[in-house]
């Protein structure tokens, strides 16, 4: 542990940022930038802000009394929304950014990366008020207690955490790239599979093989955050990827309902056009139920199709045209035309795809386990770094 620690405040000054009239914004001549939150996309990596959206001149720092914050200035949201993006940026130039964003301005000795690097350390939103708006204060930073080791050991913490966040970036940069191979590999195979009709395959629209129903909406007032007797499960596109905000209404309240196996699709984007399944109850106007009439096709069979990236590609190139539509509409997707083979068959194909499915899913699982396990061990760096337990063989990843 270091046994020097300071308050922030002692070290650095916190400051907010200066108002920014209309009439300067989107000028692009000046040698000073004037960054805003929204400035912060335009950075090339994580780390520097060195790009604006808008610039500014003397001329104009003097009639604006804006206020000036030299390169090393630690910046990041201080209000709203974008206090929960959590981006952090350190800038390389001499600039004035508005009064949506907060500065740190290093005293002289002490290392403005070290600072960087701490502040990356932090959640923004444990700083704030949480309140509805939330919002972080110069006098709530200035009161965070920071180590402060000699600036020989500040600067070799920098360079530890520097190699290793690379090195973690390499990582992470392989692991994204196994994660989109393996998608991709499904979804070439599932366009291959459509894409090529054998004897006995026939062709028909998606209308005359399905029926489209869409869900129906209950009020707010019936909804219940716990299953009672009598309540089932009201399910929104969000219930696909999580139970954690699940919702339920009396069963004679549902006017829709979908069973596990059903083909549902997701009205509303982004991602438009989600083709989901796995959840029984009633579904709401986001969702679409597909299905089968005729004995035509299998509800397998409809799910792939679904999937397939020509059919993505004209649902959103039809909506794109579409003007004033919002979301997809039956009479959208029911001209599209379907191929099938026979029932067997398609049991079959939908047999290859299952265990396609489950390979691919398999490598996405480990793919994003050693993307979780990088982000925990660029925590782990940041922890040990702050704390005096940081050597130089920490941080490789492998």
């Amino acid at each position: 542990m270091y046994e020097c620690i300071k308050k922030l405040g002692e070290i650095a000054s916190a400051k907010g940022g200066s108002g920014f009239p209309k009439k300067y914004q989107g000028k692009k001549e000046g040698q000073y930038p004037f960054f805003k939150v929204s400035d912060m996309n335009l950075a090339g990596n994580e780390i520097y802000m060195n790009h604006a959206a808008n610039y500014v001149d003397d001329a104009d720092l003097a009639a604006m009394k804006a206020k000036f914050h030299p390169a090393g200035t630690i910046v990041f949201p201080k209000i709203g929304g974008a206090i929960s993006t959590n981006k952090k940026r350190l800038l390389t130039c001499d600039a004035i950014f508005d009064n949506n964003v907060m500065g740190v301005v290093p005293n002289t000795g002490v290392s403005s990366e070290y600072i960087y690097k701490f502040f990356v350390s932090l959640d923004l939103y444990d700083l704030s008020n949480k309140a509805a708006l939330p919002s972080i204060t110069a006098g709530s930073v200035s009161e965070l207690e920071i180590p402060l080791p000699p600036i020989p050991e500040q600067q070799r913490i920098v360079a530890i955490l520097d190699q290793a966040f690379a090195d973690i970036e390499k990582a992470r940069a392989n692991a994204e790239k196994n994660l989109k191979n393996a998608r991709e590999l499904f979804d070439s195979y599932l366009n291959q599979v459509f894409s090529q009709r054998g004897e006995g395959w026939v062709e028909k629209s998606l209308g005359e093989t399905c029926i489209f129903q869409g869900g129906s909406q209950p009020p707010k007032s019936e909804f219940s955050i716990d299953q009672k007797p009598g309540y089932i499960r009201l399910i929104q596109i969000r219930d696909y990827k999580s139970d954690k905000r699940a919702v339920y209404i009396p069963r004679v309240k549902s006017k829709r309902y979908c069973l596990a196996d059903d083909v549902m699709i997701g009205r509303y984007g982004p991602p438009l056009f989600q083709i989901l399944r796995g959840i029984e109850g009633s579904y709401n106007v986001a969702l679409i139920k597909v299905s089968p009439k005729d004995g035509l096709i299998t509800k397998d069979y409809l799910y792939y199709f679904l999937r397939n990236r020509d059919i993505l590609k004209y649902i959103i190139d039809s909506s794109s045209r579409a003007a004033g539509q919002i979301g997809l509409n039956k009479k959208t997707i029911e001209p599209y035309p379907i191929g099938f083979p026979p029932i067997e068959e398609q049991i079959k194909i939908c047999a290859q795809l299952k265990d396609l499915a489950i390979k691919t899913t398999h490598l996405e699982s480990i793919s994003k386990e050693k993307l979780n396990s990088l982000d925990e061990l660029k925590k782990s760096l940041l922890q040990k770094a702050f704390s005096g337990e940081l050597t130089k063989t920490e941080g490789q990843a492998a």
